[in-house]
């Protein structure tokens, strides 16, 4: 066992969730099936909520969406290197599960309603986990990270997510983000960059090919905050800068994204991400948005994220690097001033 996760076991007996989130976010992240099963349920809280989740197979029930999800199960369990030598049997039984755990979700809070890509999250839960805890973590990635994805309709949440986008773009690159703005202004209304949608609704998952690389994602999203995927969204779009920049029209730009993104490197954009969230906190992202979430967005009640990242280790944090920069671009003037001083 190395070091790092010798010392993440620890954290994990000591139940000290502001190390393992650490661990999560950066660099590398958990990096094994095994850890995820541990501690993902902990990100996701489980255990808080297992009276409530206990019985929930009582709950398989058919619902207004349930000709959707099983059009959806019946497309599911493809696409990711894990399943590609999966029998068409054991293909079947996990689509079972699956369609199970979908529709338990559902039925068992009115209040969450079924987007096509849901599937694709809880196809990776179940991955990680079995039939019970796949359908455990699934119900609290819906209530605790992507409640605002669920709502009657897109423009109550993931409508108001997707114009952040601009915001983060605007704070790093301001020419990018004009480019941005004029191909999608209709009618002198700015629309979001709408080939980014299912970046943030799923996670990556409707878009990735490596499962690892999937995890390596939900592990930065389930550790920090729920518009993590807004952050990636961002950091891929400002990696793109100079093909973008080249891009006419929207037809030019989705066709360019189309198959990208199985091929981006995940690490750095997770890197990306997380010195954008440093440098802009998701607290005073969420400010900015154009019209407010509902009361009980989890958008506004992660309160020991802004603690974690200034407690970030040197090199990982944006306010180290400004930091360094100052005291060394300091350090540069006063030595030209002592120099030039001795030639008077």
């Amino acid at each position: 066992m190395s070091k790092d996760h010798a010392q993440l076991h620890e954290h994990i007996e000591q139940k000290n969730l502001k190390q393992i989130r650490l661990a999560c976010m950066q660099h590398g992240g958990l990096g094994s099936s095994k850890l995820r099963r541990e501690i993902w349920p902990l990100l996701l809280k489980v255990h808080e909520n297992s009276n409530l989740l206990i019985d929930w197979k009582a709950t398989v029930q058919p619902n207004e969406y349930s000709e959707i999800i099983k059009r959806d199960v019946n497309r599911s369990l493809f696409g990711l290197d894990i399943t590609d030598h999966f029998t068409e049997d054991h293909r079947l039984f996990k689509r079972s599960q699956l369609s199970k755990i979908i529709n338990a979700v559902i039925n068992k809070n009115p209040n969450l309603h079924y987007f096509q890509g849901f599937n694709s999250i809880c196809t990776v839960f179940l991955l990680i986990g079995d039939e019970d805890l796949g359908f455990k973590m699934s119900y609290q990635c819906a209530e605790l990270f992507i409640k605002d994805s669920m709502r009657k309709s897109f423009e109550e949440g993931v409508s108001l997510e997707m114009h952040l986008i601009y915001e983060l773009l605007e704070k790093n690159d301001k020419k990018l983000t004009k480019k941005l703005r004029q191909i999608y202004t209709i009618d002198t209304n700015v629309n979001s960059p709408m080939f980014s949608l299912s970046w943030v609704l799923t996670w990556l998952s409707h878009s990735m090919h490596s499962f690892d690389k999937l995890c390596r994602v939900f592990d930065f999203c389930l550790a920090s905050h729920p518009l993590a995927p807004v952050y990636i969204a961002a950091a891929i779009i400002l990696n793109e800068k100079t093909s973008i920049m080249k891009c006419a029209d929207m037809p030019e730009i989705h066709q360019y994204f189309h198959d990208l993104v199985c091929h981006i490197d995940v690490e750095m954009i997770c890197d990306m991400s997380l010195s954008m969230m440093c440098k802009f906190y998701p607290s005073k992202l969420v400010n900015r948005s154009a019209k407010k979430f509902h009361d009980d967005s989890p958008l506004y009640f992660d309160c020991e994220l802004e603690d974690i990242l200034r407690n970030l280790p040197n090199g990982n944090g944006v306010r180290q690097y400004f930091l360094v920069s100052i005291i060394v671009l300091v350090a540069a003037i006063g030595y030209s001033l002592y120099y030039n001083l001795l030639f008077l």
